[in-house]
């Protein structure tokens, strides 16, 4: 589920998130964290995840697939050696999706580890070096998308006996 500050602008959601570390508790002011440093920072993350013409925007006021990278953004501004999604494609149209899969990309190509929890198996297979297929909590194959992809259970819990066998 995504939760931005709804009533924070985009940049303001990136700051708070790059203050955080400084802080022990998050009842102090926002305004201790609106330093040029932070503000620097803050749209350079929002270049990265491809929102800096929405930097002035409320969060609250962002469609589902800007508000996706808003929450990349944040957890951005935290810098993570290990990023994890949970579901972070649900709900999107293909073109939003198309931007996220290249964000992740990027993001990787940065050194960020990333570990993707996903339903979308051509979004997943796309994505990862390895792959773990659970169904009803019980692991069913682990390796490569390639190995993944052609192991006759994962076909079947995915596919369904007799289909096709290319799950990906």
């Amino acid at each position: 589920m995504v939760k931005p500050f709804s009533g924070l602008t985009v940049e303001e959601n990136v700051i708070v998130s790059l203050g955080m570390p400084n802080y022990n508790s998050f009842t102090r002011s926002c305004r201790f964290w609106h330093t040029k440093a932070n503000i620097t920072a803050a749209n350079d993350i929002l270049k990265t995840v491809g929102l800096e013409k929405e930097a002035s925007t409320k969060a609250g006021l962002l469609p589902l697939g800007n508000l996706r990278k808003l929450e990349i953004a944040r957890a951005l501004a935290l810098k993570p050696t290990l990023l994890l999604l949970d579901e972070c494609f649900s709900g999107l149209r293909h073109e939003e999706i198309k931007v996220i899969e290249d964000l992740i990309r990027k993001i990787r190509e940065q050194g960020v580890s990333i570990l993707l929890i996903e339903h979308n198996m051509r979004v997943a297979m796309g994505l990862s070096d390895r792959v773990v297929v659970l169904d009803h909590g019980r692991k069913l194959a682990e390796g490569t998308p390639e190995q993944v992809s052609s192991d006759p259970a994962v076909i079947e819990a995915y596919l369904g006996k007799g289909e096709s066998t290319d799950a990906a």
